[in-house]
């Protein structure tokens, strides 16, 4: 009897303290906080991370899986709005290229920045460069100018400057809420580069595009240079195109 006694108590102190630390961990345990919902600029950044510039098919492609749904919070109304955007531009992509515009696509996510061009100059193969914003704003070589832009509209769209027979231009997007497409007219009539170029990109440049423009007729400096900015950026985009001296 006694024996029976001590296993009871034995019990019922272990049971005792099993509900004592239950309570205790109920009153701890971590609080389970629901998932982010996230911005469209927040899942449009995520979805650009999956996209790649299709070089066969000259447009930009990417694949979001369900699992990538779940994993990175997209919601469906974003991605599909996304898609849209993607479609839309890369339909412009097409018609470009059909009509012998100089055209580039570019790419700036969590993987470094990429530019493909197409229908570029048999002369002078045309390079692009990603520059940082902290070298875009320490630049020292002789300025001409810029044509900017806000809310996915030009403000200035119009420049005509003397320079040398080389120049460079700078082009950044500050924020954009989508994809945006810019098209420039090069007026002067001697650029290696051609007359018309486009260039593709989604959000922002974290910097700037460098790109270099050549002068093929020849003769002494000041050259003289013109540039037209043509058409809507769309995406909301704001940002600008610098013109300088190339050394």
């Amino acid at each position: 009897m006694m024996k029976r006694k001590l296993l009871f108590s034995t019990l019922l102190a272990i049971a005792i303290g099993f509900s004592s630390c239950q309570d205790r961990w109920e009153e701890n345990k971590p609080v389970e906080n629901p998932p982010k919902v996230l911005t469209y600029d927040e899942e449009l950044a995520i979805v650009n991370n999956y996209t790649e510039i299709d070089t066969i098919n000259n447009l930009y492609s990417v694949i979001i899986t369900d699992s990538i749904m779940q994993a990175e919070h997209l919601t469906d109304p974003n991605v599909e709005r996304i898609f849209r955007d993607i479609a839309k531009t890369n339909k412009s992509i097409k018609e470009d290229i059909q009509a012998g515009i100089t055209t580039t696509l570019t790419l700036y996510n969590n993987k470094g920045f990429k530019s493909y061009t197409v229908n570029e100059s048999s002369i002078i193969k045309i390079k692009d460069e990603h520059i940082s914003a902290k070298a875009l704003k320490t630049q020292t070589r002789a300025f001409h100018g810029d044509m900017s832009f806000n809310a996915g509209n030009w403000y200035s769209s119009y420049i005509e400057f003397s320079g040398s027979d080389h120049i460079t231009s700078n082009f950044y997007v500050n924020s954009c809420n989508g994809y945006w497409q810019v098209t420039v007219t090069c007026k002067t009539g001697t650029s290696a580069n051609g007359k018309v170029f486009s260039t593709y990109g989604s959000r922002n440049t974290s910097g700037g595009i460098k790109r270099y423009w050549w002068t093929t007729a020849g003769g002494q400096a000041p050259f003289a240079w013109e540039f037209q900015g043509n058409g809507p950026i769309g995406g909301e985009a704001n940002g600008a195109i610098e013109f300088s001296d190339t050394y």
